[in-house]
């Protein structure tokens, strides 16, 4: 399956959040305030190119766990790859 440029920008977005999660994401497992601008801009691009998932982006920006990140996530990066991404760079403090 080829990607559209726009889901290839996501994946790439997407990737970047989840591979430094220290940097995004509070020791709690909420985004922080550079995650929230981070997850913004994934937003704006899944809300132009897929306004009919416009249900789980408020469901996150609501409430910007990981658990929710990782829905959105697997929508554009396959669910091994997610966790893979999430596991390379994260430890149990």
């Amino acid at each position: 399956m080829k990607l559209e440029p726009a889901d290839k920008e996501l994946k790439s977005l997407i990737t970047k959040l989840l591979t430094n999660y220290r940097l995004f994401f509070s020791k709690d497992g909420v985004l922080n305030s550079e995650g929230r601008k981070l997850f913004e801009n994934i937003a704006r691009i899944v809300l132009r190119e897929h306004p009919e998932r416009k249900e789980i982006i408020s469901k996150v920006r609501k409430k910007p766990t990981i658990d929710n990140i990782i829905k959105v996530a697997t929508i554009y990066v396959d669910e091994d790859e997610v966790y893979e991404l999430l596991n390379s760079n994260y430890k149990e403090f």
